[in-house]
């Protein structure tokens, strides 16, 4: 998965790429068992959402705030929310990391 600061066509190919290490990894222990990878592509929404079931609900309704005053684009809500006096200190720190993510399922049947 990828977080959603940055470039989103970068993020996407950044987080296939990762995806395909893990699927490269993988392959001495499936074999021949097909795989297929899926790429999360993470908004700002969700990083409203981790900072509110983290009880943070005042940096989240700020986070929401920044959002609504974007007109839907992802790069203002990014720029709004990189303004917002605690983003390096809680968002860049400790939110934005839990959105990089590699999730690997190995299903039989």
């Amino acid at each position: 998965s990828a977080s959603p600061e940055g470039n989103l066509l970068l993020n996407k190919d950044l987080a296939s790429r990762r995806a395909e290490v893990v699927k490269e990894f993988l392959y001495p222990y499936s074999g021949d068992i097909p795989t297929s990878v899926s790429v999360t592509m993470h908004t700002w929404f969700d990083v409203a959402n981790l900072l509110y079931e983290e009880g943070l609900v005042e940096e989240s309704k700020a986070v929401a705030q920044a959002i609504a005053n974007s007109e839907g684009s992802i790069e203002q809500q990014g720029y709004l929310i990189r303004r917002l006096p605690f983003y390096s200190s809680i968002i860049k720190a400790t939110i934005l990391p839990q959105l990089r993510t590699t999730t690997c399922k190995l299903i039989l049947k």
